[in-house]
């Protein structure tokens, strides 16, 4: 190895050490834990939610506004139905 290459590799090194110290991630804080009341309450808003649908409860005006406030512009992207395509290569 002649010292071109050395200098080479050391100057890589500083780099990518570099930038691991200026764009690292922060250390994840864990969640902050919630009173059992609270816990309760949302675990009892799933099985709600299975029994009766929202959407099958609203009028279709009111879903196709609540559409287009939540994507705005591609509010009629969001309403198609479902099918099977499938894909042959010849």
């Amino acid at each position: 190895m002649d010292k071109n290459q050395a200098t080479g590799l050391i100057l890589f090194a500083a780099v990518i050490l570099t930038y691991s110290l200026f764009f690292a991630n922060s250390p994840e804080t864990p969640p902050a834990e919630t009173s059992p009341a609270s816990t309760e309450a949302s675990a009892e808003a799933p099985k709600a939610a299975l029994t009766t649908p929202a959407s099958a409860t609203l009028p279709d005006s009111v879903m196709n506004l609540e559409r287009q406030a939540k994507f705005g512009e591609l509010a009629a992207w969001t309403v198609g139905d479902e099918k099977e395509v499938l894909l042959k290569t010849m």
